[in-house]
């Protein structure tokens, strides 16, 4: 993961890391859960074309 974070031609990129889960299961299964969303639909709105 860390990897293709660094490698990502991407000027604006964020990488979050959860100890335990990955991919949907971060917004769906931490304990953390409530701040995910939050954080996706900011980089969305940031990126948004239109």
């Amino acid at each position: 993961m860390r990897v293709l974070y660094e490698n990502s031609g991407a000027e604006d990129k964020r990488l979050v890391v959860d100890d335990e889960l990955h991919g949907t299961d971060m917004l769906r299964r931490s304990p953390r859960r409530d701040r995910y969303p939050a954080m996706v639909t900011e980089f969305i709105e940031e990126h948004a074309r239109g």
